[in-house]
């Protein structure tokens, strides 16, 4: 038999480490962050301006570090000391853009002047495929949901047509594959001249296939371009030529969206396209899904979900 441990003693001082062994080190964000949340702020205020005016390496590493700070001091409204990071020229980050149209409107108002007013150009991407400020934050939408914000961003010169720093994917993009119609309609009237953004197959990516559509027919009238290949433009074309890239309506065929294709096939859609690989023609064309989905067409016409002519579509 095992003799049976002592019993714990609460009252006994937990053992204490040797006068020589160093304690744990935290980083200088990590710090930075507990004083920013915990600390006096006035003290926090003269610990960041010593920072900021430190020679040599603390100094830089410091300058590294506060703009990722920005957010929390944004969310935890130190307006102070987001003021002395700005005023000693700290790099803005994306992330305290991102925070800074999350607030309530008047409080997004006011840190957006702020950082639009020390160098962040509103039209600036947020990201490698984040639009500018005119988007949402969750993966697909800053700004556009409460719409005070989004007609003063407007306002201020936003651009709906800009795209991000990799992809041709802009706010109006983004807009058209989950944003209200009134948005969109509201978007399209600064994008009126403007082709880019492969707003068609965003439209064919709405959750709802009714949206879909009717969200075709409102581009459709803006004359939006219907054919164009995906990922072909001079920029995205780096990131995306490798992969097999098609128009809306043979993405429509290959998803079976019906409604969708023959309304396209009715506005005049290439039927003979394929997909675009490496500059070569790979795959199916639009024509050959539907000659070999025929059957499926046929029963879903049949059912009345489209109609031929495209009289009720257009």
């Amino acid at each position: 038999m095992h003799p049976r441990p002592p019993p714990p003693n609460f009252s006994q001082k937990p053992a204490q480490p040797p006068p020589d062994t160093p304690l744990p080190s935290f980083g200088l964000y990590d710090i930075l962050l507990e004083n920013i949340q915990f600390d006096r702020e006035s003290g926090v205020h003269e610990s960041i301006h010593d920072l900021l005016h430190s020679p040599g390496p603390l100094g830089m590493k410091a300058r590294r570090i506060l703009p990722h700070l920005m957010p929390v001091m944004i969310r935890l409204e130190k307006l102070t000391l987001l003021n002395l990071l700005l005023q000693n020229d700290v790099a803005i980050a994306p992330e305290a853009v991102r925070a800074a149209a999350e607030q309530p409107f008047e409080e997004a108002k006011m840190y957006l002047d702020l950082l639009f007013t020390h160098g962040w150009d509103i039209n600036k991407a947020l990201g490698a495929t984040e639009p500018p400020v005119l988007r949402q934050l969750e993966v697909h939408s800053v700004a556009l949901k409460p719409p005070r914000l989004l007609h003063w961003l407007l306002a201020k010169g936003a651009d709906p047509n800009v795209s991000c720093e990799q992809l041709d994917i802009t706010s109006l993009t983004v807009a058209v594959h989950q944003q209200d119609f009134e948005v969109v309609k509201l978007l399209l009237q600064h994008a009126e001249h403007r082709q880019n953004g492969y707003l068609v197959h965003s439209a064919l990516q709405r959750a709802n296939d009714a949206e879909a559509l009717e969200m075709l027919r409102l581009l459709h009238r803006y004359r939006k371009p219907i054919d164009e290949i995906q990922w072909q433009d001079k920029k995205s074309i780096v990131y995306r030529g490798a992969f097999a890239c098609g128009t809306p309506l043979y993405w429509a065929c290959r998803w079976a969206k019906w409604q969708f294709a023959l309304a396209l096939v009715t506005l005049g859609a290439n039927r003979d396209q394929a997909c675009v690989k490496d500059g070569q023609c790979v795959g199916q064309t639009p024509r050959e899904i539907l000659v070999e989905e025929g059957a499926a067409f046929a029963a879903e016409l049949a059912q009345g979900l489209c109609v031929a002519g495209g009289e009720d579509l257009l």
